[in-house]
C-alpha cells in the first residue's frame, strides 16, 4: 500500500484538463489527479496549517471536497475489481485526511456488483470502527451485495441492523429484488405491505409481482396489477409480463389469454414477444394446443416477430396432445419464417411421435437432426425409443439404444425402461431380463416402472420367474406398488395359479392398501368359469372369492368404526 502523497508529483505529459487516473507504484491502486499547473503541490501538513485566513480555509475545504470526489471516482472506475477498489480506499485511509463515508460507500458498491457480501460487511464494520455514520447509500449498497445470490436472510438482517436509518425507494426495491431472486414471495408481500405508499413506484410493484409469479400466486399478482391505477402508478411491460408469468406457472392460461387481449385497451401497452411466448407457454402447460397454435399462427399472419421459444412452446403443446402432424408442420415452417430450429424443438416433435407410437417419423427426425448438424441428446433418443416401444418395434428400440451408446451418451433409467417395455410388447421375456442385468451392471438403478415392465414381459408362460422378480424387488432397491400387485396377480390368474393369486390379493391389501371392487371380483369369477371346464379348482375358486369378499367387508367395518 502506498501513500497518496507520492502521486501528486506527476509529469505534465500525463495530465490534462480535468481529472485523470494515474497508476501508483502498485498496479492496483490508482487515483485521479488535477492539473499541476492549476493546483499547487500539497504536503501532509497543508490542511493542518494554523492559523488559516478565510481564503486559505476556503481553499482547504475546496481541496478536501474535491479529494473525496476524486477518490470516489477512482473507486467507481474499478467496476467489478473489488480488490483494486479496496486498495485505493486503504491508500486514502493512510493519508492524514483519511477516507470519508462516500469513499466507503463507493467501495461497498464495487463489492456488491460481484455479490461479495462478506467483503461488503467487513467494510461496513471498518466504517463503524472509524465512527463514520452509515447512511441510506451504505444500506442500499449492502443490500445490493445480497442480490446476486438471493441471500435473503442476510438482507433481512441488514434491514434489521439499519432500522433507524431512513429508507428510500431504492432501499425497498433492492430488498424486494433479493426476496424475488430467492423466491420468497410471502416475505416480499410482507415487506411491500410495510412500505410507505409514497415510496412505491412501478419497479416496486413489478418486483413484488415477479416474486408472486415464482410462487405461482397468480391471484395475488393480478390483485397487485389491479391496485396500481388506484395508487397512481401505471404498469409497464415488465409488470404485465410478470403477471402473465404467474398465470403460466399456475396453469391459468385463460386468465393469461384474457390479460394479453386486454393489454392494449386497458393499459395502453402493446404485447411484446415475451408476452406472447409466456401466454403460449401457459396454453402448452394447460394442454390447450389449439389456442397455442392459434396464437402462433396469428403472430405469423401479422408478420410479427417470433423466435425459437414461440415455436418450441407451440410444438410442445401439440406434442403433449399427440398431434404429430401439427407438430411436424410447425417444425417445417420454422425455416420459412427465419427461425432456426433447436434440439428442444425437435425433442418436442419427437415427444409427439412417442405419444402415439409413430416410430418411422421419430427415426426420420433423428436422421434429419444429424443431417442439419444438430446432435440428438438423450431426450431425443428416449422419445424415439418410446415411440418404437408404443409402435411395438423392438428392433428399432434396440438399434436406438446402440446408437446413443456409440455417440458417447449414457442411457438412463428411462431409456432402459422403454426398451424393456418394448420387450414386454412383443413377449421377449429373456431379452427383458438381459436388459435389466445390463443396466444394473452400468450402475443404473431400476425403478418400479422398470421392474413392472420386466415382470409383465415374462407373461403367464414364465410365471415362476415373474413371481421371483416380484419377491426380489426390495433387493433391487424398489418397493412394489399397486400396479406391481395387479400385474403379478393377473399373470398368476392366467397361469391357473389361483392359490398364489389369492394370497397376493390379501398381501396387496396389507402392504399397499389395494382394494378389489365387486365388479372386478365378478369379472374374475367369470374368467375362472371360462378357464376351468372341470370342478378340479372349485375349492380354490370359492376360497378366492370368499377372500375378496372378506377383505372388502372387513374394510367397510373398519371404516364404520373409525367414523364412530
Amino acid at each position: 500500500m502506498h501513500s497518496l502523497k507520492a502521486l501528486w508529483h506527476v509529469p505534465r505529459r500525463y495530465l490534462c484538463d480535468g481529472p485523470r487516473m494515474v497508476a501508483a507504484h502498485s498496479s492496483r491502486a490508482t487515483i485521479p489527479l488535477q492539473d499541476s499547473r492549476t493546483y499547487p503541490r500539497h504536503n501532509e501538513t497543508m490542511l493542518q496549517a494554523s492559523p488559516l485566513n478565510h481564503a486559505q480555509l476556503k481553499k482547504a475545504k475546496w481541496f478536501k471536497s474535491n479529494r473525496s470526489k476524486r477518490i470516489c471516482q477512482a473507486i467507481k472506475q474499478c467496476d467489478r475489481d473489488w480488490r483494486k477498489a479496496i486498495d485505493i480506499l486503504h491508500a486514502a485511509r493512510a493519508e492524514p485526511e483519511g477516507a470519508d463515508v462516500y469513499a466507503f460507500n463507493a467501495a461497498i458498491s464495487v463489492c456488491s456488483r460481484t455479490g461479495n457480501v462478506a467483503r461488503a460487511r467487513k467494510l461496513h464494520a471498518e466504517m463503524t470502527k472509524l465512527r463514520l455514520e452509515p447512511d441510506v447509500i451504505t444500506l442500499n449498497a449492502l443490500l445490493s451485495s445480497c442480490k446476486k445470490h438471493g441471500n435473503w436472510r442476510e438482507a433481512t438482517q441488514i434491514l434489521a441492523e439499519f432500522e433507524t436509518t431512513p429508507r428510500d425507494t431504492i432501499t425497498y426495491n433492492v430488498a424486494l429484488a433479493v426476496l424475488d431472486r430467492a423466491g420468497k414471495w410471502k416475505e416480499a408481500l410482507e415487506l411491500f405491505s410495510s412500505m410507505d405508499p409514497a415510496l412505491m413506484d412501478v419497479i416496486t410493484y413489478s418486483t413484488v409481482i415477479s416474486a408472486c409469479s415464482k410462487g405461482a400466486e397468480w391471484e395475488k399478482a393480478v390483485a397487485l396489477l389491479e391496485a396500481m391505477p388506484g395508487a397512481g402508478i401505471h404498469p409497464n411491460q415488465v409488470t404485465l409480463n410478470s403477471v402473465l408469468a404467474a398465470c403460466e406457472k399456475a396453469g391459468k392460461h385463460q386468465v393469461a389469454v384474457g390479460l394479453l387481449d386486454s393489454m392494449e385497451e386497458q393499459f395502453s401497452l402493446a404485447p411484446d414477444l415475451i408476452s406472447y411466448n409466456t401466454t403460449i407457454a401457459a396454453c402448452e402447460k394447460a394442454g390447450d394446443w389449439q389456442k397455442a397454435v392459434e396464437m402462433l399462427e396469428s403472430l405469423l399472419a401479422r408478420g410479427s416477430s417470433v423466435d425459437v421459444f414461440t415455436f418450441s412452446s407451440a410444438i410442445s403443446a401439440c406434442g403433449n396432445a399427440g398431434q404429430v402432424n401439427r407438430a411436424l408442420d410447425l417444425l417445417e415452417s420454422m425455416e420459412a419464417h427465419g427461425v432456426v430450429a433447436c434440439v428442444i424443438c425437435y425433442n418436442s416433435a419427437l415427444n409427439a411421435c412417442a405419444r402415439v407410437g409413430v416410430w418411422p417419423k421419430a427415426l426420420l427426425l433423428i436422421e434429419r437432426m444429424e443431417g442439419i448438424g444438430l446432435s440428438p441428446d438423450l431426450t431425443s433418443f428416449n422419445c424415439a425409443i418410446s415411440a418404437s416401444e408404443r409402435g411395438r418395434n423392438l428392433n428399432a428400440a434396440l438399434d436406438l439404444l446402440m446408437n446413443l451408446k456409440a455417440r458417447g451418451l449414457k442411457p438412463d433409467v428411462i431409456t432402459y425402461s422403454s426398451v424393456i417395455a418394448a420387450c414386454r410388447r412383443v413377449g421377449e421375456a429373456q431379452k427383458a431380463l438381459d436388459l435389466l442385468d445390463e443396466m444394473e451392471s452400468l450402475g443404473i438403478q431400476p425403478n418400479v416402472i422398470t421392474l413392472n415392465a420386466t415382470i409383465q414381459a415374462q407373461g403367464s408362460g414364465h410365471w415362476e420367474k415373474a413371481l421371483e422378480l416380484f419377491d426380489t424387488m426390495p433387493k433391487h432397491g424398489v418397493h412394489a406398488d399397486v400396479t406391481s400387485f395387479n400385474i403379478i396377480i393377473q399373470l398368476l390368474e392366467e397361469a391357473g395359479r389361483v392359490v398364489e393369486a389369492t394370497n397376493l390379493v390379501y398381501e396387496s391389501r396389507a402392504r399397499v392398501g389395494a382394494q378389489v371392487s365387486v365388479v372386478e371380483m365378478v369379472s374374475r369369477y367369470k374368467y375362472w368359469l371360462h378357464k376351468t371346464s372341470s370342478r378340479a379348482h372349485f375349492g380354490s375358486l370359492v376360497l378366492y372369492i370368499v377372500t375378496i369378499i372378506g377383505i372388502n367387508c372387513l374394510h367397510r367395518v373398519l371404516i364404520g368404526i373409525r367414523d364412530l
